[in-house]
């Protein structure tokens, strides 16, 4: 038994919904089968063979834990789960929540469904308080909400329930009225003077063309008779109040119940005494027996009762058989109020319904409003009669322009109408006069003049979607050279004006590179390089129209226009959260686009689109991206479908480019075909290059034009017998003679290649391949699918072109294809051949990443498209090979290179200096010998080029010869005659070598410019004499000694009026601070004999210059057998810790003399302090001891200790540590403690073992030496 499968999974609008259909269908269609007991590997398969194209290329992608989970049905199921279910923004869901309110004819049921649905992912605490106060406070009955509102503890089951009952009560008395009466629709409606006939009254009705989507074709002015009838007498009584209108209505034939009639106290129908609003209070003014919505303390009403004369009214119904077109409306503001109408022009009146007046009336506070109740008689096609009320005069306003018009006030099932005379006067319809009128191209440009200038802007706002893995991409915004910062900051200024861009100044999470491309006049172009940005952008596909579905609509066409959107892309708007992520930062400051960019990958889809939504529906027209193809089998019909199209253009603010027209043209070429009255035929470039393919002159040119004859061989018959006389010319025993054998061989061989059994028509569906080549003076391009050509094309370079470097003619070629086949790829995925390796590695850089300017521009002209650039060997290219060597000499598309080589290599030279460049050039051996590869071609091979080119034939690729100077990348090759010329310009203001470097570096090129300008700016005299201090060398660290008072500093310490010697011990860090009465060197020596006799003479004492250096100085030291050293002049820092001694010297001083403190007293307690880093202290170290001050302490701390003896204990080592060399032992008194390799030693000769070794190193006794104490800097703690 056969069962419904369900759709295949859609992976495009809302997700969530889409993937909570497809699984429900798919465990139904499961169950249903009888497939729920089958292995999990099978249901997988079953649910990859429904789950469609799409969701199989997303299988591939997802990621699962484990291995085997992808063949799994429940974990495949969940992981679909979670790529679809929506990624909840709690904000914005409360947002959508709390801006819901009651639609119009929405029950309380459906609006409560609603918003039950949208609280789930609101993530509020309490549910209940929330929805309650939600369908009270959003509800349409504003009196059943007020009710709830003077309640005391109402919950939401109350609340339901009172909204329930009020739509039942509401819901039944508007049953009642309609009893009886009859459902007529006002089309269009005509006065009529009562009793009389009105004929030969010319009367418009409006017909519409199908597919104009609901835009007018023409106007037809037809004459018919109007029927005279008996006309029944009829009044009409206007009850006036401040509320609502009541109306009885009184007929001469027909008897009303008292149920028919609307009650001026509650505004309802009901039987006598049965008025709902009996003994109930007004919300308004407080006062009983009557409802708020007809309360009579708001607006006073004025009357006109002037004539009792009775209008009569015949209204006639307009029907159309147009499935396609929609109905004309358009929402006017009348009173503030936002009403919509159906634009009748036959329709001599307007129609206004009750409830629509009531509701005008309630939400403004408009006086002295002018109510005529002169008796209306209305009565539509068929005869029936339509009840009328009165007459008023309100106030519309349209594009901010206001109008009074006036209203007849009808019953509530009828539809609001703006008549003819109002339709005029508001601009909403133009009367056409003759509508075989011939628009001339002048005719269009006056009439739609708005359609031809400024920034169009589609209605609508586009939205940038990302994937859901998405990581936003910072990028660092690039220097701007200094000449054209100006020129930048007037750009984005202009922008700006024009609001293209904004300024933003918050932080986004996606900043994109900008890239700078000078135009030749001078002005400049911005564009975004998004590439990272659009590695995340989910993809709108849309489907583009084919070559079948626009020949099928070309048939027996005659007429043809064609217009081209202005600055497309720049006329699609983008949100606020899509145009930030279109940022780019700048040295002015940071910006983003406000409409959509040039770069981004899904460009082309969305600009199909939203043409195809503005002017899809229009008949005769056809809309292939930013073009749009007006044609007609007459040319009435040309421009009744051309007329729409400017219409809906001005109508929406779209702007079309007036230098791009096509105006009615009798063929036109389109999608590489030619369209005419007489059919399609394959457009004759796409074959020009084949049919003027030069004649072979050479044996290689035969063999390049063999190889792409054999290319497409397979599609042409007989091809030996047709290349026998060819190939007879490659024998090598055959002389190469060209006869009129071979050119009629030839000719054959073309016509065939061009014929409909080789080129094939271009399909939509199908994949692309383009194979581009470039040779010395052309560059050719073929478009391929499945291995068939559609379209060929070469191009002569100009004389500037064959000077570009291979690489530059190579990128040439790929944007020149791209550009003669732009109508063929653009907006889809295209795969480029190249021959030309260093293009791939090109193409994947960014474009500011890229040395070259030429070569930027052109990667920035190749943004725009999606291609896919892979390298082929040249010898598989045979077709773009020939076409690039044997191409036809015409120039017709030189406007390929547009921008691109007059903004590369523009330098600011002197016309002197240009013309020694140009002389030296030529001079130069080494220049000359570039300059002839750089023109003729490098040798493939490296072994193949001469001794002096070697080292530039790695970068080949980056050198090109333009305008008579040698120039790589952006650098110009100096001759070797003006290099020392260019060093001495580049430093003749003085900068250092750094600044100088890297001027030359981004200016000139040769071998060996680091290397010149070094040495130049060395025997610089200028920069010598003022050249920089030294830099500072690292400090030396002083050798610690190994006894105490073996090496002490000394200085002389200035404090006020008073001289102090200060001594410092380098391994105690003992001070001596003691007063001078003279800086003689007989009284220093005097005091260091002093201090020398207590602690013992050092070996060497470190000191400055003066007077330590002295006769008597050195003499004394002699002497007493010790060694002076001093510090080298002006630079104190050698005696580093003499300086020290001086500054804490100082301190104690001072805060001797601020807190009246006995200085020997401080001296004392500094000498008894531990030194930082260290847990002793000066007197510890230097006497072993600590010395007995004003400070308690114990007795054994005044004791000596030994603090230093070469006795080693016994100990076990326990393990090994983590640092190295390290190793944890416990002591003789079972103390764990750690311990450097430095401080180990064995422990008798039956333990021989390595300690470095980890093995046996556990629970082997050994001895420990005891530690020794040093100075901080050398401590082993």
């Amino acid at each position: 038994m056969e069962y419904n499968k369900p759709d295949a999974l859609v992976l495009t609008g809302n997700l969530a919904e889409n993937w909570r259909v497809f699984r429900e269908a798919f465990e139904i269609y499961i169950e249903a089968a009888g497939l729920t007991s089958a292995s999990n590997k099978r249901q997988v398969a079953i649910f990859l063979n429904l789950v469609g194209k799409e969701g199989l290329e997303r299988y591939n992608t997802l990621k699962f834990e484990n291995a085997e989970d992808n063949k799994k049905i429940e974990q495949v199921l969940n992981a679909f789960q979670d790529y679809c279910k929506p990624k909840k923004n709690i904000l914005h869901s409360r947002y959508i929540f709390y801006k819901r309110s009651q639609k119009e004819n929405e029950s309380i049921e459906e609006f409560l469904s609603a918003c039950r649905g949208l609280i789930k992912d609101c993530e509020f605490k309490s549910h209940e308080e929330i929805l309650r106060d939600k369908i009270v406070l959003d509800t349409r009955d504003g009196e059943t909400r007020d009710k709830l509102i003077k309640q005391a503890d109402v919950t939401l089951e109350t609340a339901i329930d009172t909204l329930r009952i009020a739509e039942i009560q509401r819901r039944e008395l508007n049953q009642m009225k309609e009893i009886g009466e009859k459902q007529n629709e006002v089309n269009a409606v005509h006065s009529k003077v009562r009793g009389g006939k009105r004929t030969n009254q010319a009367q418009h009705h409006y017909t519409q063309n199908n597919g104009n989507n609901g835009h007018r074709g023409q106007c037809q002015t037809n004459q018919r008779q109007a029927k005279g009838y008996n006309q029944q007498e009829e009044s009409q009584q206007v009850v006036k109040n401040k509320g609502n209108f009541s109306v009885n209505n009184k007929k001469t034939n027909n008897n009303c119940n008292r149920s028919d009639k609307l009650c001026k106290y509650c505004n309802f129908m009901h039987g006598k005494g049965k008025c709902p609003a009996y003994g109930k209070k007004c919300l308004k003014c407080n006062k009983f027996n009557h409802f708020q919505n007809v309360c009579k303390s708001e607006i006073a009403f004025v009357e006109n009762v002037d004539g009792l004369s009775i209008d009569n009214y015949f209204c006639s119904t307009v029907y159309t058989m147009n499935t396609f077109a929609v109905s004309w409306s358009e929402t006017i503001l009348v009173e503030n109020k936002s009403i919509n109408f159906k634009l009748d022009t036959g329709s001599d009146v307007n129609l206004l319904t009750l409830n629509d007046f009531n509701l005008i009336k309630n939400n403004c506070s408009f006086k002295n409003l002018v109510v005529n109740r002169r008796p209306i008689n209305l009565q539509a096609y068929g005869g029936s009669n339509i009840n009328t009320y009165f007459t008023v005069d309100l106030k519309v306003k349209l594009r901010e322009k206001e109008y009074i018009l006036n209203f007849v006030i009808v019953e509530n099932h009828c539809k609001p109408i703006l008549g003819l005379h109002s339709c005029i006067q508001l601009g909403l319809i133009n009367k056409v006069e003759n509508v075989d009128k011939i628009l001339s191209l002048n005719d269009v440009l006056q009439n739609y003049c708005t359609v031809f200038t400024g920034l169009g802007n589609f209605p609508d706002e586009y939205s940038i979607q990302l994937k859901p893995n998405a990581i936003p991409v910072t990028n660092v915004p690039h220097r701007v050279p200094i000449n054209i910062q100006d020129k930048l900051k007037c750009e984005l200024d202009r922008l700006v004006s024009e609001k293209i861009i904004r300024e933003i100044n918050e932080p986004t999470e996606w900043v994109n590179r900008l890239v700078i491309v000078e135009k030749k006049n001078g002005s400049m172009r911005l564009c975004l390089d998004p590439r990272d940005l659009n590695e995340n952008i989910i993809r709108e596909y849309c489907v583009i129209p084919t070559l079948s579905d626009l020949s099928s609509k070309l048939k027996n066409a005659r007429v043809f226009s064609v217009f081209d959107l202005k600055d497309g892309f720049w006329q699609i708007k983008l949100d606020l959260e899509s145009s930030k992520l279109c940022t780019f930062g700048t040295m002015f400051g940071t910006f983003c686009f406000n409409r959509l960019p040039f770069g981004i990958n899904n460009a082309a889809e969305i600009c199909q689109k939203w043409n195809m939504k503005v002017f899809g529906g229009i008949e005769n027209v056809f809309i292939y991206l930013d073009d749009i193809l007006v044609f007609g089998d007459t040319e009435a019909q040309h421009d009744c479908a051309l007329k729409q199209v400017l219409d809906l253009a001005m109508k929406n603010n779209i702007k079309f480019n007036k230098n791009k027209i096509q105006y009615k043209v009798d063929k036109v070429n389109y999608l590489g075909h030619t369209f005419s009255y007489e059919g399609m035929k394959p457009d004759s470039d796409r074959i020009k290059s084949i049919f003027e393919y030069e004649v072979p002159k050479t044996i290689k040119d035969l063999q390049r034009f063999l190889g792409m004859v054999n290319y497409v061989g397979n599609f042409i018959p007989n091809l030996a017998m047709l290349t026998k006389p060819l190939r007879d010319l490659l024998k090598k025993n055959n002389e190469f003679v060209w006869t009129s054998i071979h050119n009629e061989s030839v000719n054959k061989l073309k016509t065939l290649i061009a014929s409909p059994s080789v080129l094939r028509n271009y399909d939509n569906t199908k994949d692309v391949i383009i194979q581009t080549d470039s040779s010395k003076f052309a560059i050719g391009c073929v478009l391929l699918q499945e291995g068939r050509p559609v379209c060929f094309k070469s191009k002569s370079l100009s004389e500037t072109e064959i000077n570009y470097g291979q690489v530059d003619k190579e990128f040439l070629s790929v944007l020149f294809a791209c550009k003669v086949f732009h109508h063929y790829i653009y907006g889809r995925h295209v795969t480029v051949q190249t021959d030309h390796l260093p293009l791939i590695s090109l193409m994947k850089k960014n474009i500011n990443d890229i040395p070259s300017k030429r070569l930027q521009c052109i990667k920035v002209k190749l943004s725009r498209y999606d291609i896919n650039l892979i390298h082929v060997p040249g010898k598989k290219m045979f077709i773009a090979d020939a076409l690039s060597r044997a191409c036809i000499s015409s120039r017709d598309n030189d406007d390929v290179d547009i921008d691109v080589s007059d903004v590369v290599h523009s330098i600011n030279m002197s016309t002197n200096i240009r013309n020694e460049f140009v002389q030296e050039t030529i001079k130069d051996d080494l220049l000359k010998q570039l300059v002839y590869v750089c023109k003729n071609g490098w040798p493939k091979h490296n072994n193949k080029v001469s001794r002096e080119l070697k080292p530039y034939f790695n970068m080949r690729y980056q050198i090109s010869f333009e305008d008579d100077l040698l120039f790589l990348n952006n650098r110009v090759f100096v001759p070797m005659k003006l290099q020392n010329k260019i060093v001495f310009k580049l430093h003749e203001t003085h900068l250092g070598i750094c600044k100088t470097k890297t001027r030359a570096r981004s200016l000139f090129y040769w071998k060996g410019l680091d290397k010149d300008i070094e040495e130049y700016i060395g025997n610089c005299a200028v920069c010598n004499k003022f050249r920089s201090e030294n830099i500072k060398d690292p400090m030396i660290c002083q050798e610690v000694p190994n006894l105490p008072f073996e090496k002490v500093a000394c200085d002389i310490l200035d404090y006020g009026k008073d001289t102090y010697l200060v001594l410092v011990d380098y391994y105690s860090g003992w001070l001596e601070l003691n007063y001078l009465s003279s800086k003689t060197s007989s009284h220093i020596i005097k005091i260091l004999k002093v201090i020398f006799s207590i602690h013992g003479i050092p070996k060497q004492l470190v000191a400055d210059n003066m007077p330590f250096n002295s006769n008597e100085f050195q003499n004394f030291a002699t002497d007493w057998e010790f060694v002076i050293t001093t510090a080298s002049p002006r630079y104190p820092k050698s005696n580093g810790l003499a300086e020290k001694g001086v500054s804490i010297a100082k301190s104690i001083l001072k805060r001797s003399d601020e807190g009246k403190v006995d200085k020997q007293l401080m001296l004392l307690e500094y000498r008894n302090s531990a030194i930082i880093g260290s847990k002793f202290s000066p007197a510890q170290l230097l006497m072993s001891r600590t010395l007995r001050s004003k400070i308690p302490i114990l007795n054994n701390a005044l004791q000596p200790t030994d603090l230093l003896t070469k006795t080693w204990k016994p100990g076990k080592i326990i393990n090994k540590y983590n640092t190295p060399r390290s190793y944890v032992f416990s002591d003789d008194t079972g103390n764990n403690k750690r311990r450097n390799i430095v401080h180990l030693r064995p422990a008798g000769k039956q333990l021989r073992y390595n300690l470095y070794k980890d093995n046996n190193i556990v629970s082997k006794p050994s001895w420990i030496r005891k530690r020794r104490v040093v100075p901080p800097t050398k401590l082993n703690l």
